[in-house]
């Protein structure tokens, strides 16, 4: 707030020794009375006029420190919401309205309309673009690299009277969201994971995922080395960037964890779900332990649809964690089930619609399916299980 300076008037000071009834004296203290009350005036006039030209600016501030997040529960009030945040050129704001923590009851994401983000010092605000790919969930979600450092105002537009939370988070850019921490001259992969030349190249984060629009396979991991074709998939990403890319991968990632370690005997396959399907057949789970890592590997069927008959392609699956704990590495591919056995590939409406509605049947079912896929022969499938093993196995991080 500017403050107006006032010149208090001089005192006045009477001589004792001076007829105050004279004129003169008279004269005096009019003259004294009158510049007083001139500077007053004149101090207020040109203070009203710096008042006035001063911008009404009601932003709420925001402290984030880089690589932290804060989340701000508001009240239900009328009009929208502006906050100032100081941040520094490089580093990426991520905001989401609405977020979910665990405990919390559900909230409402249809209380915002918008969210919008410029530098403050601008005289014509102009709102930060939003990322290619994301233009549906910028009403929940917004995230992009900072380009100057500064005051950067944060609008939420405010579609109703009702309470709403903000997580504002601040990214280096060496966060391991947007940085694997590891480039491709430090893996050394064998023959038979990839097509001759093929190379391991960078894939950036995505993350508008959920309600905003439909992700691809690895929409929502971090940045990671990929290689990909139709059949296949590798990455190999930070284990930490993985479990801050979405709550969805902490239980998996923990799976991986527990059932690494020496002595343990996996039961289950992680990764209940993959690419909007989930897992409903599964065999053949073994540890697995290379040079620099330690890991996991199966075959599997994932599915949209319920319980029912085995199907090709299957998939062989592969994880694992650095020795060093530093990574995540992920593999699959489509494998063929040659000559599979007619009990499980081939049901009638009526048996699949029992292993639709029966849990108990589903159960007994996937048994089958597990004695099968564990006693097969490796050559019973293509690509050959001996040599995915083989290329798996051949995988080193340096």
């Amino acid at each position: 707030m500017i403050r107006a300076t006032r010149n208090l008037p001089r005192q006045v000071s009477v001589n004792l020794l001076e007829d105050p009834l004279k004129p003169e004296s008279r004269l005096k203290a009019a003259l004294a009375f009158t510049r007083a009350v001139v500077s007053i005036l004149a101090a207020l006039l040109f203070a009203a006029p710096a008042c006035r030209s001063r911008p009404k600016d009601d932003a709420i501030p925001i402290r984030v420190a880089p690589g932290e997040s804060v989340t701000l529960e508001r009240a239900p009030a009328k009009g929208n919401d502006v906050f100032a945040l100081t941040a520094t050129a490089g580093q990426t704001l991520r905001l989401e309205v609405d977020a979910k923590c665990p405990g919390c009851e559900q909230w409402d994401s249809a209380t915002v309309d918008g969210l919008r983000v410029f530098p403050a010092d601008t005289t014509r605000p102009a709102d930060l673009p939003t990322p290619k790919g994301s233009e549906d969930c910028q009403r929940w979600r917004w995230m992009n690299v900072l380009p100057s450092s500064g005051v950067y105002r944060i609008v939420v537009n405010r579609r109703a009277e009702k309470r709403y939370r903000l997580r504002v988070s601040l990214l280096d850019p060496h966060d391991p969201l947007f940085d694997p921490g590891i480039t491709a001259d430090r893996v050394s992969i064998g023959e038979g994971l990839f097509p001759t030349g093929g190379k391991l190249t960078l894939k950036t984060y995505e993350p508008f995922i959920d309600y905003c629009n439909v992700p691809g396979f690895d929409t929502n991991l971090p940045a990671h080395l990929r290689f990909e074709e139709k059949d296949r998939w590798l990455g190999i990403m930070s284990l930490e960037g993985l479990k801050e890319a979405g709550p969805w991968w902490v239980g998996d990632v923990a799976e991986v964890e527990r059932d690494t370690r020496p002595g343990v005997k996996p039961v289950k396959p992680p990764f209940s779900g993959f690419d909007d399907s989930r897992l409903m057949h599964w065999g053949r789970l073994e540890r697995f332990n290379g040079k620099s890592w330690r890991g996991l590997r199966w075959i599997a069927q994932y599915s949209q649809e319920g319980d029912g008959e085995l199907q090709n392609p299957l998939m062989y699956d592969f994880a694992a964690i650095s020795k060093d704990g530093k990574y995540f590495i992920w593999f699959w591919v489509d494998i063929e089930y040659l000559n599979p056995p007619r009990e499980l590939f081939k049901l009638t409406d009526e048996q699949n619609g029992r292993l639709w509605e029966d849990r108990k049947a589903s159960e007994v079912f996937q048994q089958k399916v597990n004695v099968a896929l564990t006693g097969a022969s490796p050559t019973s499938f293509k690509p050959d299980l001996n040599q995915l093993d083989a290329a798996v196995h051949s995988l080193e991080l340096r």
